[in-house]
C-alpha cells in the first residue's frame, strides 16, 4: 500500500486493476519529488470563492504505464463469470479426479501458463538486439561475408564441397600492401593461436584473445594467418591456411552445430 511505499526510498507504488485476480499485472507509479500545495477553495456566500492553503505536497506518484497492457486469464475470467460469485475454487480430493478425461477433454483448449514474475515494464519500447557474432553481412555471391566487410574483404572464402585448400593469404593482399604492414605483428600474435588449434569460431577467438590478454583488433589480421568456409559443418568457421578439417578425423570435434528456424514458425 501507500504506506509500505513511503516507509521505503524510491520504492514503486503498486496499483492493481483486479485485486482479486493473482494474474493480474499491477501498473506501478513512480515517485518523484514535487513542491505542490492543497488548497481549499470554499463556496462562500453569493458565489464568492476564497482559497486557503491546507498542506503541501513533497512527493507524488506517476503512473505512465498503459492500463491495458495486462496479462488475461480467459479461462480464470470464464469461470468467473459463470459462477457469478467471484470466489476461488474449493478444496478439491485429487484422488477423485480422472486425469486421463480432463487432459482428454482439454486436448483442443489454449495452453495458457501465468508468467513466473511481472516486469515493471509497462510501455512499448524498442528492445535493440544486437546482432550476434555468428551472423554477418550476405555478400552478393550468396557466400555471406562477416560482419566487418573493410576488415574481411580479403578473407578466403571456400566452399565445403570440392573447394581447393589454400595454403597462402588471398593474392588481394598485393594490392593492398598498407594493410599486410600493419597487421604483420597482430599475425605473429595470431600464428600461435592457430598452431594449437586449426580451427577457430569468432567468438571462440575472442574469447581467447581476451583470456591471453590479446586486443580484439588483433583478428583484423586474420586473412593473413586463416581462410573462412562458407557452408558445411565448418561454415563460418576460421581455419588454418594449409590445414583441411575435411581430411582430418580429429577436427570432427570443432564443428559447428548450426540450427536455422525458418521464418514461417513465428
Amino acid at each position: 500500500g501507500v504506506a509500505s511505499a513511503r516507509a521505503t526510498r524510491g520504492a514503486l507504488l503498486p496499483l492493481s486493476l483486479r485485486p482479486e485476480d493473482r494474474t493480474s499485472h499491477p501498473l506501478h507509479g513512480d515517485p518523484s519529488i514535487t513542491t505542490s500545495f492543497v488548497l481549499k477553495v470554499p463556496k462562500g456566500a453569493e458565489g464568492h470563492k476564497r482559497a486557503q492553503v491546507v498542506g503541501s505536497v513533497p512527493l507524488i506518484y506517476t503512473f505512465c504505464g498503459m492500463a491495458d497492457f495486462q496479462y488475461l486469464n480467459i479461462k480464470d475470467a470464464e469461470r468467473r463469470r459463470r459462477r457469478g460469485d467471484g470466489k476461488g475454487v474449493g478444496h478439491v480430493d485429487v484422488s477423485l479426479l480422472d486425469v486421463d478425461q480432463i487432459l482428454d477433454e482439454q486436448v483442443e483448449e489454449q495452453l495458457q501458463l501465468v508468467p513466473p514474475i511481472f516486469s515493471k515494464v509497462d510501455q512499448p519500447q524498442d528492445y535493440n538486439f544486437r546482432q550476434t557474432s555468428y551472423v554477418g553481412i550476405r555478400g552478393g555471391d550468396g557466400a555471406g561475408s562477416q560482419h566487418n566487410r573493410s576488415v574481411f574483404k580479403h578473407m578466403l572464402k571456400v566452399q565445403f564441397e570440392g573447394g581447393r585448400t589454400p595454403s597462402e593469404p588471398s593474392a588481394s593482399l598485393g594490392d593492398d600492401p598498407l594493410f599486410v604492414e600493419q597487421q604483420q605483428e597482430a599475425a605473429r600474435r595470431l600464428s600461435p593461436l592457430f598452431e594449437r588449434r586449426a580451427v577457430w569460431s569468432h567468438a571462440a577467438l575472442r574469447r581467447r584473445l581476451a583470456l591471453d590478454g590479446l586486443s580484439p583488433s588483433d583478428e583484423r589480421a586474420l586473412p593473413l594467418v586463416a581462410y573462412l568456409f562458407t557452408q558445411g559443418p565448418f561454415r563460418r568457421l576460421y581455419v588454418r591456411l594449409g590445414y583441411d578439417p575435411r581430411t582430418e578425423p580429429e577436427s570432427r570435434f570443432l564443428q559447428v552445430i548450426d540450427f536455422r528456424i525458418p521464418l514461417e514458425f513465428y
